[in-house]
């Protein structure tokens, strides 16, 4: 072999290493993954538990702003060890025109969550977009994201971790590893994934294993004698409370809004308090107005006045109508004048004050000066539609329980939604 040709492989030996050596320590270097096409996400996917991906386009201005924090979050991410991954993909690369359609992304930047390998059903990213802010909400949602549960053993221990470390209430689903099965499954992670922070949630697919939580499962000879409430063929899902020996089961259609609304229904007292200087009512309290159900006050002149007899009225009433959330609270600057405030009622209103404020048709009802034993009749009225909403600027005050009117120009709600807000470009 000629000196000529040695030279040539030799060269051409070293030039191949350097660039293998070049793209690895590149790979190394860039803790950002780069997706092109289904087959690159699905891989990358089944390769990371907890992936985070970025869709975004050169020319938009927004994509370019969050880039580097992208980058940076997805550094701090990987040097902490977490199994929080972070990628990017191309919109304008022709591999991804198919992720596009598939995720019906119309602006960028978008974000999408994909957990376990799936991805089919990604959620989405709402949360903040500097770097710290990006790890925080990742890892937040990556720790709280619902983990399968195979034995009892599993269950109590699981049971026992978090319940002794958390106040928060535990919501475990049974969900089968059937196809028909499939559609709740990811209705339930989407619904854990909305109550990050408030609910901790898992999932078994055998329903024996949750036989010591109050779960009644026939047997085949029993099964067209039982109700729909002791099924084990469908899903169903139980809520396990600390301190609390009842365990709510809900055997309901599994969608996104109906799990969200039995969670925080059911993760929140029978009758929440809202006192300004109680921290644990004040959390209590926020849990249950973020139930999508009208919300029932009752406010009384003193503190006092709320008694184990005044408590029990409201939580017979709270027991007959579980279609709105109930809270008592009572006037003064130190107890609940702030929620009074915010509806858009006078502080000197005679007590008690029934109020039904529906944050979904933006509608308050008010009446002063009431008794307790009036309350089924003002819900009644309330549910008939006999009563009028005071938002307009006319004012009437009646000790004998008129409808009142004010002027709450100054007390509107604004309703921020994380995803049409965040600077975007469309396409």
């Amino acid at each position: 072999m000629s000196k000529f040709v040695v030279l040539i492989t030799l060269t051409l030996t070293t030039l191949l290493f350097s660039q293998t050596c070049t793209a690895a320590n590149n790979e190394e270097d860039n803790p950002v993954l780069v997706i092109a096409g289904e087959d690159e996400l699905a891989a990358a996917a089944k390769a990371h538990p907890y992936l985070a991906v970025e869709f975004y386009v050169p020319w938009c201005d927004h994509c370019k702003a969050l880039a580097s924090e992208w980058a940076l979050a997805a550094s701090e991410l990987k040097k902490s060890g977490s199994n929080v991954v972070l990628a990017t993909a191309n919109g304008e690369e022709q591999k991804n025109y198919a992720l596009n359609s598939k995720y019906q992304i119309k602006a960028f930047p978008t974000m999408k969550i994909f957990q376990h390998g799936n991805i089919d059903h990604p959620f989405n990213y709402t949360g903040p977009r500097t770097a710290q802010e990006i790890v925080q909400y990742l890892e937040q949602h990556a720790e709280a994201a619902p983990n399968e549960l195979k034995t009892i053993k599993e269950v109590e221990t699981f049971l026992a971790q978090k319940t002794a470390a958390d106040i928060k209430p535990v919501i475990i689903a049974f969900i089968g590893s059937q196809p028909t099965h499939s559609a709740s499954k990811v209705a339930f992670l989407q619904m854990a994934d909305r109550v990050v922070g408030e609910i901790v949630a898992a999932y078994v697919t055998d329903p024996s294993s949750l036989l010591d939580k109050g779960i009644k499962c026939p047997s085949p000879s029993e099964k067209n004698k039982v109700e729909i409430n002791d099924d084990c063929d469908s899903p169903f899902a139980v809520m396990i409370k600390p301190n609390d020996t009842k365990h709510p089961r809900y055997q309901g259609e599994f969608t996104l809004d109906l799990l969200i609304q039995w969670a925080l229904s059911h993760a929140t007292p029978l009758v929440s308090r809202y006192f300004k200087d109680d921290p644990e009512a004040l959390r209590d309290f926020a849990r249950a107005f973020r139930v999508p159900l009208p919300q029932a006050i009752i406010a009384f002149e003193k503190a006092r006045d709320i008694n184990k007899i005044a408590y029990d009225a409201v939580s017979a009433a709270a027991e007959a109508n579980d279609d709105l959330k109930f809270t008592v609270t009572a006037q003064g600057a130190e107890h609940g004048e702030p929620l009074l405030k915010s509806l858009g009622v006078a502080g000197d209103a005679p007590a008690p004050l029934f109020i039904i404020f529906d944050a979904k048709k933006n509608e308050k009802y008010l009446k002063t000066g009431m008794k307790l034993e009036n309350l089924p009749e003002f819900i009644e009225e309330y549910k008939v539609g006999a009563l009028t909403s005071f938002q307009g600027k006319s004012s009437t005050k009646s000790n004998e329980g008129q409808v009142e009117e004010r002027n709450t120009n100054k007390n509107k709600t604004v309703e921020r939604k994380n995803t049409s807000d965040e600077p975007h470009s469309e396409l």
